[in-house]
């Protein structure tokens, strides 16, 4: 009896040490999913986390070429304002000119006017000044002729 139940319990410590063994084996490959499960888990985080940073840099650089692209737009908007301005300015000075430079020579027709009047004026008045001279000189000759005339016939 002794040996049988020596040998039922060597039976059964191999049983429990196979047990022992399976169960550890389990535990081993259990841990080996975990960690596989786990790696594929954190790869997974790290692609997204990346396909995250990558969208992200896409994003900014997006967004600085709009950047430039609105600052290069408003330099080009300001630019023709300015040239429109400037063109605008030109103009009116150059109809300010035109204007001055006509009325300048309206001022110079009437000044022309006004001294070529003046001068028909004064030239009428010399004519005038001349003839009542000459009839002056006629009547003082008539009168000389007939003081003459009566001095001769009396």
């Amino acid at each position: 009896q002794a040996g049988v139940r020596g040998a039922l319990a060597r039976r059964q410590s191999k049983a429990m040490l196979l047990e022992r063994q399976l169960q550890e084996e389990e535990e081993q490959r259990q841990r080996h999913a975990a960690v596989r499960v786990q790696a594929g888990v954190r790869g997974a985080l790290a692609r997204r986390q990346s396909r995250a940073m990558l969208l992200k840099k896409q994003l900014q650089e997006e967004e600085r070429r709009a950047s430039e692209a609105a600052i290069k737009l408003q330099a080009n908007v300001r630019g023709t304002l300015a040239r429109r301005r400037s063109r605008v300015l030109l103009l009116e000075r150059q109809l300010r000119e035109a204007e001055e430079q006509k009325q300048r020579h309206a001022a110079v027709r009437m000044q022309a006017g006004v001294r070529g009047a003046l001068a028909r004026r004064q030239s009428k008045a010399m004519l005038l000044e001349r003839q009542l001279q000459e009839e002056e000189e006629q009547r003082q000759r008539h009168a000389a002729v007939r003081v003459q005339a009566g001095v001769r016939g009396a």
